[in-house]
């Protein structure tokens, strides 16, 4: 998936396939465990980019939001 998303043809269907799971990944926050550290620094911005421009990973970004506001209040 990494390597993927570090091409600039996305256009692929191949590409696509990858961007939609990488998008799910950093809305549910496990970017961060799955690419750590500096090395990891690239993927984990391009999939914070994918959370706000694919529309199921912002769905998840704001259920996860909203759960955790629940909880807190």
């Amino acid at each position: 998936m990494a390597a993927t998303l570090a091409r600039e043809d996305v256009r692929s269907p191949a590409a696509e396939r990858d961007r939609q799971p990488a998008g799910l990944v950093g809305a549910a926050g496990l970017h961060y465990r799955l690419y750590p550290g500096a090395k990891g620094a690239p993927t984990r911005r391009v999939m914070r980019r994918l959370v706000t421009g694919l529309p199921i990973a912002r769905a998840v970004r704001r259920a996860r939001s909203a759960d955790s506001a629940a909880r807190s209040s």
